[in-house]
């Protein structure tokens, strides 16, 4: 089950994650909010989310954010594979789901190649704003999307945990320009590979 990020539940969570904290307001409308994951592993529960830096998933537990290999290794679950194969989403009724890498996979896969070309843009809460690029490729095997951004970082997320702003109107595009600086549209330039 998914805490949406309206609810008090979810309104709760996103004080205690820095980086959702200044992000908090934006709603669904051309884009998608964050999924707040219940997850467990041994006897701990928390939530996986983006972390505040957005380069790596992190976990709130005991109302701080960290590192997805740090909530196992608190756990006393033996490190044997990855912990994306070693924390479970938390299901209704407290009973242990699919692994969070199925479960992440599938939710990639819910809109796979169809958004491959479309413009986007993610939240950065470090620069409270958002970085806009394209989504270039889409992995099958992770059900993560690469992402290129107009400064030509690349890098593959799962989209399901971050703000995303979809690119879908002129109005989004002339925002889009004026929000990344020059006169030279976004799409032109873009270097594909």
């Amino acid at each position: 089950h998914k805490v949406a990020l309206g609810s008090k539940k979810g309104k709760e969570l996103l004080k205690l994650a820095p980086g959702y904290a200044k992000g908090k307001s934006f709603s669904e409308e051309n884009g998608q909010n964050p999924e707040i994951l219940p997850v467990l592993v041994g006897d701990l529960e928390g939530y996986l989310v983006s972390g505040c830096s957005q380069r790596e998933d992190m976990v709130i537990f005991e109302g701080k954010e960290i590192k997805p290999v740090d909530f196992v290794l608190r756990s006393g679950v033996p490190l044997l594979s990855s912990w994306i194969n070693l924390i479970q989403v938390n299901m209704k009724e407290d009973k242990p789901g699919p692994v969070v890498g199925d479960w992440l996979r599938a939710r990639g896969h819910e809109v796979g190649i169809t958004v491959v070309s479309k413009g986007l843009g993610v939240y950065r809460p470090e620069i409270g704003t958002f970085q806009w690029g394209n989504v270039v490729a889409f992995d099958r095997l992770s059900g993560k999307h690469l992402i290129q951004y107009e400064d030509g970082l690349r890098e593959w997320l799962f989209l399901s945990l971050h703000f995303i702003k979809w690119v879908s109107s002129v109005t989004d595009q002339k925002k889009r320009k004026r929000t990344t600086g020059g006169g030279v549209s976004a799409s032109k330039r873009l270097k594909f590979v």
